[in-house]
């Protein structure tokens, strides 16, 4: 097996999920992944070796279709893997030309989708409507000046056109939910298999969880289209007794509450530790999450969340069930929430959703290469 992503970093959700994959499936197929790093394309083999080729540097919005030296470099992979199947987990940092030139080959090729990129150079898919409707609003001039400053509807347009009937000629495009499917559908004619992520099973002691002060926790990027700052303005107007913890690589600057604490980036393995003591998740994305890893995480622990209604969090987390669900960037709204959990704890006798297992999710890749690959 070959995958390629467009890195392999410590943090992003897509490196997660392939890692959980090929972990699970180790003892069924040999996996290879090939990604850009800076200006060399690189091959990671099963055993961690690793082998360079001289690449080309990424280029965004405006990505080339086609890079000589880049797809020198993935041919000379692809002999050196032979591989009998190729997975496509993700195409951002590498040219357009990507899937046409995996289709000149006589490898089975798959295309999994984790945002909006096939459809959207901005691939959380930020600023296209209040309903969340991609396309076709995202090649649109008004929608380019408001993004990059500068008219690209000419080459957003042509860009979506040419990825939809590269992508309809692969074998098999997979998806994480429904919401995404139905999102791409509405550019890519073709069919898609909804296979929903799963995540490593862990055990956590939440022996010492307390009535109060109550234990609000965001895990997730810096990015402002994550809502941190959101979450921080409507935690801080809220007079009840409680502590935010805040993991990842977000900023403290200008933050002086003591009860906000920065943790700062984590590694997976510490998960088990960090929400230990965490009584309730809080996920408040501004843009469409297409999944999130992170509700999965925060149920495996037995914490209900508090999430932004929209996109695949609004059909996962039902309001008043498994969790609580507020306008995207409504700070006042999430703030008489997080002052409703306080005041009114009967939550703690939930019992939250069960997230998919790894395995689970595993069985269904392995089904699809197998009539793929044989």
């Amino acid at each position: 097996m070959l995958y390629i992503l467009q890195g392999f970093g410590e943090q992003g959700g897509t490196e997660a999920h392939v890692r959980t994959l090929t972990q699970c499936l180790a003892d069924r197929l040999e996996a290879f992944i090939v990604f850009p790093l800076e200006d060399r394309i690189c091959l990671l083999a099963p055993d961690g070796s690793r082998r360079f080729w001289p690449g080309w540097q990424p280029q965004w919005p405006v990505t080339p279709w086609h890079d000589a030296d880049c797809f020198r470099a993935l041919d000379q992979v692809l002999q050196a893997v032979d591989p009998d199947l190729i997975h496509v987990q993700h195409f951002l940092n590498w040219p357009l030309g990507l899937i046409d030139h995996l289709n000149g080959y006589p490898i089975p090729v798959v295309i999994s989708f984790h945002d909006y990129y096939p459809i959207n150079p901005v691939f959380t898919g930020q600023g296209v409507d209040e309903h969340f409707v991609p396309y076709p609003r995202c090649t649109s001039s008004d929608y380019s000046l408001e993004m990059f400053g500068t008219d690209l509807a000419a080459h957003l347009k042509q860009r979506s056109q040419k990825l939809a009937e590269s992508i309809a000629l692969a074998e098999a495009r997979i998806v994480p939910s429904a919401f995404l499917k139905n999102a791409l559908t509405q550019a890519i004619p073709a069919d898609f298999e909804v296979v929903p992520h799963g995540i490593q099973s862990f055990e956590v002691d939440d022996s010492n969880r307390r009535r109060t002060p109550v234990d609000f926790c965001y895990i997730g990027s810096p990015f402002p289209q994550k809502g941190c700052d959101v979450l921080i303005k409507a935690f801080e107007a809220s007079p009840v007794d409680a502590r935010l913890h805040v993991f990842g690589g977000v900023s403290s600057n200008h933050v002086n509450d003591p009860n906000i604490r920065f943790h700062g980036p984590y590694r997976q393995a510490e998960l088990p530790d960090m929400l230990a003591n965490v009584d309730i998740g809080v996920i408040p994305s501004l843009f469409a999450e297409t999944f999130c890893l992170v509700l999965s995480e925060f149920w495996m622990a037995g914490i209900p969340v508090i999430a932004s209604d929209l996109g695949a969090l609004g059909d996962r987390v039902v309001d008043g069930d498994n969790g609580w669900t507020f306008a995207p960037g409504d700070s006042d709204e999430l703030t008489r929430v997080l002052e409703s959990c306080c005041l009114d704890q009967d939550w703690r006798s939930w019992t939250v959703d069960q997230p998919r297992s790894a395995e689970r999710m595993a069985k269904d890749y392995l089904s699809i290469y197998r009539s793929l690959a044989g």
